[in-house]
């Protein structure tokens, strides 16, 4: 937080056991909402008597929480958790299903 008048700042800190949950301070401050937002979707952190907590930047349906240390880094998640399927719901087109160019009749290709 960060008080204007005299630029004086704090931060505050909770000790938080896992599968726990810590109040929302969106009744406080409204701008809060979307930071508590961003925080439950990539840590998974819980915020008691939030408005709306539902995910931000990732879409319905994701699995995980990026930002855990717990979270897979190898591979692709997309396959993992939604196999063959975009965020959209539309099924993914592999590399080789993509349409090719028709070359050119001159033969030199595209100059």
């Amino acid at each position: 937080m960060h008080r204007f008048d005299d630029s004086k700042r704090i931060r505050l800190l909770a000790a938080l056991p896992a599968e726990r949950s810590i109040a929302s301070v969106t009744g406080v401050w409204r701008t809060a909402n979307w930071l508590e937002r961003e925080v439950y979707d990539m840590f998974g952190i819980l915020f008691e008597g939030h408005p709306a907590l539902e995910r931000i930047l990732t879409w319905e349906g994701f699995n995980g929480h990026p930002l855990r240390k717990d979270f897979p880094v190898e591979g692709s998640t997309r396959r993992r958790h939604l196999p063959g399927r975009l965020p959209t719901g539309r099924r993914a087109t592999a590399p080789e299903e993509l349409e090719q160019p028709e070359p050119k009749a001159d033969g030199k290709g595209e100059s």
